[in-house]
């Protein structure tokens, strides 16, 4: 799998990577070594092949290693891809038949994923409560409480 991790905001430096490991096992490694709060721009299927083309296609964006500048030529290409998300990873796995999954797991899942959309939603309407409600399809009260939640502003 393949995947662009931002540091620190929109400004901040692009990693371009390759993991066979769950996406966010890879980013609660590489967090610990950063200063800074890193943000998954994109993830999708790739090989680590697919990974050297990469940085070969980006190579003079490139800060150090794996490390590339914030160009808008990078953030558009990672957007452009066809995404997959943990949901997806985690149904795609091989299950023995019977076996379920860790609530743990499914409830980080879902907690991330109303975190995003909330998150998602207060941008596009510039902080306004009301209006990212009637995206979400929520009461004013509902969208209150669940941002109270997940410590969104």
């Amino acid at each position: 799998m393949i995947y662009f991790i931002q540091s620190g905001g929109t400004k901040g430096s692009i990693k371009i990577g390759y993991t066979k490991h769950k996406i966010n096992e890879r980013l609660k490694h590489l967090q610990t070594a950063s200063p800074v709060k890193l943000n998954v721009l994109a993830v999708c299927a790739g090989t680590l092949n697919d990974e050297k083309l990469l940085h070969a296609q980006f190579i003079e964006y490139r800060l150090n290693g794996e490390w590339f500048h914030p160009a808008q030529i990078i953030i558009d290409y990672a957007r452009s891809l066809p995404s997959i998300s943990d949901l997806d990873i985690l149904l795609n796995e091989k299950i023995p038949f019977g076996q379920q999954l860790e609530t743990s797991t499914l409830e980080m899942i879902l907690y991330e994923t109303e975190h995003n959309l909330l998150k998602y939603a207060m941008d596009k309407e510039h902080n306004n409560k009301h209006e990212a409600a009637k995206i979400l399809g929520l009461s004013l009260r509902q969208i209150r409480y669940k941002l109270f939640k997940h410590g969104i502003k």
